[in-house]
């Protein structure tokens, strides 16, 4: 059986070949996404679109086996480990930044179906993940969230913990997580 890391090396000697692809912290944010949406999509349709076409196969099983992985560790309440350093992005590459546009962009995919019933508790669990991407740096307040440092170190060591929380807030309700 393939280990996470190595899973990873598999998806990203295999993504180089396609410019539209995730790479594989964007990947592992996407699927950590998909299992915490309140409409999770299937293996295939997750892989081909952060794949960004129809996926190779074998790159089906990458993402099959990474969820399996992931929802075990979700499922039963325990922080998924994160391909990056919990750290601020502070380069043009972060792996943590790339992570988090992984999870935003499946969130946005069905955001109608995350934000019913809880816009409240969701917006505010996604703050954080706003930050991290680098995605919202254009937007007044969240160039005043990226300007602190600390903050956004903090924000980066809560990821795991994040990833829990929002999984929580779909699928036991806001206030049971």
């Amino acid at each position: 059986m393939l280990t996470i890391k190595k899973l990873g090396l598999k998806w990203d000697d295999a993504a180089a070949s396609t410019e539209e692809a995730l790479d594989f912290p964007g990947l592992h944010g996407y699927v950590c996404a998909n299992l915490s949406s309140p409409q999770p999509w299937d293996d295939r349709r997750v892989a081909d679109e952060a794949w960004g076409e129809a996926a190779p196969d074998d790159m089906v099983e990458v993402a099959t086996s990474l969820a399996t992985r992931l929802d075990e560790r979700l499922s039963a309440g325990d922080t998924p480990w994160i391909p990056a350093a919990l750290e601020a992005p502070t380069e043009d590459y972060h792996p943590l930044q790339e992570w988090a546009v992984g999870y935003l962009e499946r969130v946005f995919a069905d955001d109608g179906a995350w934000f019913e019933e809880r816009d409240e508790s969701v917006a505010q669990a996604l703050v954080p993940l706003m930050v991290l991407s680098g995605l919202f740096e254009e937007e007044e307040d969240m160039a005043e969230l990226m300007a602190d440092t600390p903050n956004v170190d903090r924000m980066a060591k809560d990821v795991p913990d994040l990833v829990v929380d929002l999984y929580g807030i779909i699928h036991l309700g806001p206030d049971q997580d």
